[in-house]
């Protein structure tokens, strides 16, 4: 659907969408195999009684290495695109605001920075030819990334409820004119801003939560792993928005909505009181008559002429 959209802000999203896709295949391809040399070694040491793979995997490996090393680094770069993405949504709605765009960026900079340290940290602890010491390493790098991640579950809410808030307080206006269903049409927008945001947030949160109380050494070896929902629910949030918009799953038509209101007024005897309404599109999200609302211009204001 985007294919079909010339301008900038939809090749960004396509780019950004397809870049997502492709580290998300990735992703589940290195974890799966990952998952099944584990599996492997832990059915070896058990069936017999040999545990020299076991205790090699466990304080250094580079396969272990490699494995984490890699979804760990495309975790943050597809953490980093679905910034990207919902920070320049958010700029655009925000009317391209530089106040609101520098502080979101400098956060998700500094954010994904300091994930990426971690990443580096575990991957050299992880590895054959660290240290033994290295493992406390290892340790501190993990529960300074466990902070870092309760860090951009509090980003992630911030600016959903930034994008989420813009869009209702601009769309005011034409709740109070138009009343009820159009009340219900720019809440339904929202709800599909909020719930993205909500999504990855609360499943970010849980992961971390697994990991303290399952983990709390950081030796990789879990009961129940939800990072993989994680990684795929940070490019699904984006995709989601625009899928759902694109395709009118919430959201139809404010043409529609005006046209409507227009007859209304026409049956109720208010012929002089026919009132001419100018969409004022802000930068974000485009009213269209067959697509309905797109994320091009943010959600437009009715003034009355």
């Amino acid at each position: 659907m985007l294919f079909w959209q010339p301008n900038s802000v939809h090749r960004l999203y396509k780019v950004g969408n397809i870049a997502l896709f492709v580290l998300a295949t990735i992703y589940t391809s290195v974890n799966t195999w990952g998952l099944c040399r584990q599996a492997l070694i832990e059915f070896h040491a058990a069936t017999t009684k040999d545990y020299t793979l076991l205790i090699k995997d466990l304080y250094g490996d580079n396969q272990k290495a490699a494995w984490s090393g890699t979804t760990d680094i495309i975790s943050t770069l597809m953490n980093s695109i679905a910034d990207t993405m919902l920070i320049y949504r958010c700029y655009l709605i925000f009317n391209s605001n530089k106040l609101v765009l520098f502080p979101l960026v400098v956060a998700a900079c500094i954010l994904n920075g300091i994930d990426l340290g971690c990443i580096i940290v575990i991957i050299i602890g992880y590895g054959s030819s660290s240290k033994p010491g290295n493992h406390y390493l290892v340790f501190k790098a993990g529960s300074i990334d466990n902070g870092v991640a309760i860090g951009i579950v509090v980003f992630q809410i911030t600016l959903t409820s930034l994008t989420g808030g813009r869009i209702w307080w601009i769309t005011r206006q034409a709740r109070q004119l138009m009343g009820g269903s159009t009340h219900t049409r720019y809440n339904d927008i929202v709800a599909i801003v909020v719930e993205s945001g909500l999504l990855y947030a609360g499943s970010l949160l849980t992961t971390v939560l697994i990991r303290l109380v399952l983990d709390p050494q950081a030796t990789g070896y879990l009961e129940l792993d939800f990072a993989v929902v994680v990684i795929l629910m940070s490019g699904l949030a984006p995709t989601m928005i625009t899928a759902r918009v694109a395709y009118r799953k919430s959201v139809e038509s404010v043409q529609q909505t005006i046209s409507t209101f227009h007859v209304v007024n026409a049956q109720t005897g208010s012929r002089q009181a026919t009132n001419d309404f100018q969409l004022q599109t802000q930068p974000g999200i485009t009213v269209n008559d067959s697509q309905g609302v797109e994320e091009r211009s943010a959600i437009p204001t009715v003034e009355k002429v």
